[in-house]
């Protein structure tokens, strides 16, 4: 397959990425190089994108520190035990692994993923971490990066088949264009994921893409259908040329806001914080959230005093509703003054809908969603 070019802009999508430790950004660049990771060196590497830009990040940093308590916390696994030994093994994984792409001048390129990668054991198992020293190139294809994916790396790092993993991404990052529609060749998708020769069409949907489906749509983000294109040939039966997938968001089986979002948005919060709580109780890209917070001041349901109850409220009633696309279903509702965006539907009274608001009993909702 032929690979895109990185454009080699100075500034990229990711800026000074928000959202905390949970929400990852992976390059498009890197989406589609060449490298082979089992999955918990995949975890590793979605752990250090979820810090890289965050925050305070500074451009020529290069050091950081993954601690193993926060990263056994990602998965949902009951037993956990055996997790640092798992990670351990991957570290030495990582140690002679890299990847490679075509630059901005079509060159094919290698970089080793890490400078330093070293796991240091702790007796007391709560200071256990990973310590990594990104390539300086690396990092800076990460922070230009024009095209990219942001995810949320707790849910990443619950698939777990080496297929699903890397469709997940090809698939996040086509989620984006084209209105969610990517046609991918057959080739295209046994270069991508890593797929043998050996396994004919039929065996890429049961073995590959079947799987897939099923894992990603109970622990990802986004859910597909896809189908097979057809090409004619001069004699016997059409051959199977290519997949059209179809990509949306979901909504997580089990939508939540967990207790400090929760408080911080009903009583007022940074920026920042809040827009991590609106990427997770939403399950939307950083960019939404922030659609959603300059509109919400914009228009007054964020209160300069750091009010922002009617933005909470507004958040709940979209996770109620479970629209397709809460970004817009939440900008309707910001733009038009709490008027339900459905155009099939009799408007509901604008007083009416307030009140409901106002009557909301917050402690019984919040002991509601966390029991899920």
């Amino acid at each position: 397959m032929e690979q895109k070019k990185s454009k080699g802009k100075k500034k990229g999508i990711i800026g000074k990425k928000k959202g905390g430790t949970a929400v990852a950004f992976r390059p498009q660049d890197i989406i589609d190089a060449k490298f082979d990771l089992d999955c918990f060196g995949q975890d590793i590497l979605d752990a250090v994108f979820a810090r890289v830009g965050e925050g305070e990040d500074a451009d020529d940093n290069l050091t950081y520190t993954l601690w193993i308590n926060d990263m056994k916390k990602m998965y949902r696994t009951a037993d956990q035990s055996n997790k640092y030994k798992q990670l351990k093994t991957a570290v030495k994984g990582l140690e002679r692994e890299g990847f490679t792409f075509i630059n901005a001048d079509g060159h094919e390129t290698y970089y080793p993923w890490f400078s330093k990668i070293v796991y240091v054991p702790s007796g007391n198992s709560e200071m256990s971490h990973i310590e990594v020293d990104i390539h300086k190139d690396v990092k800076k294809l990460i922070i230009e990066a024009t095209n990219g994916a942001f995810y949320n790396a707790e849910k990443s790092c619950n698939i777990r088949g080496k297929y699903s993993r890397k469709l997940y991404y090809q698939l996040l990052n086509r989620q984006n264009f084209r209105g969610g529609r990517a046609i991918i060749t057959i080739d295209e998708l046994r270069w991508m994921l890593g797929i043998p020769e050996s396994y004919n069409t039929g065996m890429v949907q049961k073995r590959v893409l079947e799987p897939a489906k099923v894992e990603i749509e109970e622990n990802g983000e986004i859910h597909f259908t896809y189908k097979p294109i057809y090409e004619p040939v001069k004699r016997g039966r059409p051959i199977v040329s290519s997949f059209e997938f179809i990509i949306e968001r979901s909504f997580s089986k089990k939508s939540y806001i967990d207790t400090t979002s929760y408080e911080v948005i009903e009583n007022g919060m940074d920026d920042d914080k809040l827009a991590g709580s609106i990427v997770t109780n939403l399950e939307i890209t950083q960019l939404e959230a922030w659609d959603i917070i300059n509109t919400a001041k914009k228009k007054g349901y964020i209160k300069p005093d750091g009010n922002m109850e009617q933005l909470a409220d507004i958040i709940k009633y979209c996770m109620e509703q479970k629209p397709a696309k809460p970004t817009n279903y939440i900008l309707k509702i910001l733009e038009n003054g709490f008027v339900e965006p459905k155009t099939k539907k009799k408007e509901k009274n604008k007083d009416s809908l307030l009140n409901q608001y106002a009557n909301i009993d917050y402690d019984e909702f919040e002991s509601q969603i966390l029991a899920n």
